[in-house]
């Protein structure tokens, strides 16, 4: 999905005709294999496993934010006392930092834990690092995830041109959108047999943050 928000965010800087001119992919026009969805439940189910049996800080970490509906209300910062134009004295300042220290240290733990669910969260991308496989793993988690959002009917979809990126298509670029739906199709039949395993696999990441 890294390669997705890449390509999103190059496009609000550059525009539509960016988009249009960018190459596609070795995914974008080749389908899913066997080997790639390998990997793909090589690193996931590991991290499935790992953050379905949590224990210690991590465990903690994720009670902790199921507790708040996984939005913590932070305590809002304390303010700077207004004095009427004149310097602090050393004892307002005293005062000051101490109320910042006390702010820190209510914050301190929140942060932590806010902090670790998040990674946990994507715990995935942690798996794939420590095995050394995060260029592939990334490589054929965005096709991959992209066919199980058309199955599950998650993904949106589009229409002749209308997610055309360009008003004018050349004939090559209809050629290339055509390969691209082509291999997208392609990509949600084959991975139609995974799709039990791959939901039973991101349930506990996607928990995290929205589960009960």
């Amino acid at each position: 999905m890294k390669r997705l928000a890449a390509v999103v965010a190059f496009g609000l800087a550059f525009g539509p005709a960016a988009l249009a001119d960018a190459p596609p992919s070795h995914y974008d026009v080749t389908p899913l294999t066997k080997a790639d969805v390998e990997l793909y439940l090589s690193v996931m189910r590991p991290a499935s496993a790992y953050v379905a049996n949590l224990k210690g800080e991590d465990k903690a970490a994720v009670e902790y934010m199921r507790s708040n509906h996984g939005n913590p209300k932070m305590p809002e910062p304390p303010k700077v006392p207004d004095f009427g134009g004149q310097p602090p004295t050393q004892a307002q300042l005293a005062a000051m930092q101490k109320a910042m220290d006390d702010y820190n240290r209510k914050i301190q733990l929140p942060q932590k834990y806010m902090t670790r669910a998040a990674a946990l969260a994507s715990y995935d991308d942690e798996v794939a690092r420590q095995h050394h496989v995060e260029k592939q793993y990334d490589a054929v988690k965005d096709p991959i995830e992209s066919a199980m959002a058309t199955i599950t009917g998650e993904g949106g979809s589009c229409g002749g041109d209308d997610c055309a990126p360009t008003e004018h298509p050349t004939a090559a670029q209809k050629a290339l959108w055509k390969k691209e739906d082509d291999v997208a199709k392609a990509n949600a039949a084959f991975l139609r047999p995974y799709v039990p395993e791959i939901e039973k696999l991101k349930k506990p990441l996607h928990d995290i943050m929205f589960g009960h």
